[in-house]
């Protein structure tokens, strides 16, 4: 089991980390891994709040199952099972030791003493002298650099960081790996920020044994509870948005006496919607007053 997830893309290497901790305590068939979130964190050497969000991930690409659970001394321990299926439907890692198969042999020695050469020593010395000590490096024995798209820069990071109380920064290559493992998680750099702001405002006069320390604050991703409001709220405002332009087209549509208190902007964001068009603004020209 341990092998077969070492050769497979997980999409994040910290899941992998958690994924492969996992495997090494399963059967063959995947199943028995009686593990607490902390005592991988233990094991792994990664932040509490980082196994919790990767197993949650693995869940939800039902890489992970549960189930069940038996009691222990502090509580339960989960009992999670490895899907082999699922495992196996990851692409699988680039072995590049597979290219350089059949690339050994007397022709990687440079030049020989007559001045012949091997098709692939062209740019080998034909003095004599030797040439090359090892094989001529070409680019395919390069596999290709991680792409960044996507990922925090370190202006998005100083942003934050001067987001957060000064009196409460501490650990700030901590925080900043944190950050990272964030972005990489889903979340954005501004949505953290906002989130930083918001606990700022929150915990504003309080006193220092009340608050949190910055590096403590990024490691138990405290931001969670910030984002989750955030999104709830945008959600709030476009389903609110939605219902006013599905009135204010009805009202249009049917020409109702109410189309006198309709303002321009709302006009535009119902045609923008797709909920109307202009022949029926046209039709309702007269009743709209304010627009």
């Amino acid at each position: 089991m341990y092998n077969l997830c070492l050769g497979r893309l997980v999409g994040s290497p910290t899941r992998k980390h958690v994924l492969l901790h996992l495997a090494s305590r399963a059967d063959p068939d995947g199943r028995q891994i009686f593990l607490s979130k902390p005592t991988i964190a233990a094991f792994s050497e990664l932040g509490l709040s980082s196994v919790k969000r990767e197993i949650r991930s693995l869940l939800d690409q039902k890489i992970l199952t549960v189930v069940g659970r038996k009691k222990a001394k502090n509580g339960f321990v989960i009992n999670y099972s490895i899907s082999i299926s699922e495992v196996e439907k990851l692409p699988l890692v680039r072995d590049l030791d597979d290219d350089l198969e059949g690339a050994t042999g007397p022709s990687w020695t440079g030049s020989t003493v007559d001045g012949d050469q091997s098709d692939l020593e062209k740019e080998a010395r034909v003095d004599g002298r030797s040439g090359p000590d090892g094989p001529p490096i070409l680019p395919k024995y390069f596999p290709e650099p991680p792409t960044r798209a996507g990922e925090p820069n370190d202006l998005e990071f100083e942003e934050a960081w001067k987001a957060y109380p000064e009196d409460r920064r501490r650990g700030r290559t901590t925080c900043q790996r944190a950050f990272l493992e964030a972005a990489q998680s889903g979340v954005s750099s501004p949505e953290i920020i906002a989130a930083i702001r918001g606990y700022a405002r929150d915990t504003n006069g309080h006193t220092r044994h009340k608050v949190c320390f910055s590096d403590n604050w990024f490691r138990d991703a405290r931001w969670e509870f910030y984002v989750a409001r955030q999104r709830q709220e945008r959600q709030s405002k476009a389903m609110l948005l939605h219902e006013q332009n599905v009135r204010i087209s009805n009202w249009i549509k049917e020409k109702d006496n109410r189309c006198r208190f309709i303002t321009k902007p709302q006009i535009m964001a119902a045609l923008e919607s797709g909920l109307l068009d202009r022949m029926q603004i046209s039709a309702a020209e007269g009743l709209l007053q304010n627009a």
